[in-house]
Formats: C-alpha cells, structure tokens, sequence
C-alpha cells in the first residue's frame, strides 16, 4: 500500500520529467482525492505545468449479477457534478497562476 505523500510524491516526479523532455504544453489531469490538492496543485504550478484539468471524469465499469459479466456505460455528465469542480476552482484560484 502506498501512503498520500508517496502517490504525490510520483506524480510531481513524472511531471518534473516530462517538463524537462518536452517542449508541448503540459496540462495535468488531478483527481478529487489527494489528500491536500491546494498543495500540489501549487507544487505543479511552481513546475510550470501548463494547464490543469480537474476531475475529468474516470469511467468505471458496472458489473451485472445476472449475466455475471463486466458492462461498460457511458453517462453524459449532469449539472449536480459541476458544483465539486467550481468548489475546487474557487480553493485554487489564489494558489496557482491563472
């Protein structure tokens, strides 16, 4: 198992990596689940990151007991969703370049 500050940790080092041996503009896509997101969104901000796109949607499979099988759907996004977005943006908006 790997604690909040080790999975942080890995994602700033592949960001510093890929910062330093690309030269195309870097967006990162960041989860609503870090432990401290203000945090590292400023870490990667201070890496130069170019962009970041908070809580794209992860899919996620469903399992149907009848058929005892994976089904995949997709669902459009709805308006109750915007609202952990807008959160996140109004706690960033002083921490990271706009």
């Amino acid at each position: 198992m790997e604690d909040s500050i080790a999975v942080e940790h890995r994602v700033v080092d592949i960001v510093a990596v890929l910062k330093e041996s690309i030269r195309i503009p870097l967006a990162v896509k960041l989860s609503p689940f870090f432990s401290s997101l203000p945090h590292l969104a400023a870490t990667l901000d201070g890496l130069g990151v170019d962009g970041l796109v908070l809580f794209n949607r992860f899919y996620q499979p469903d399992i149907d007991p009848e058929r005892r099988s994976v089904t995949l759907s997709l669902r459009y996004s709805d308006p109750a969703e915007l609202l952990l977005r807008l959160r996140a943006i109004a706690v960033l908006a002083d921490r990271v370049a706009q």
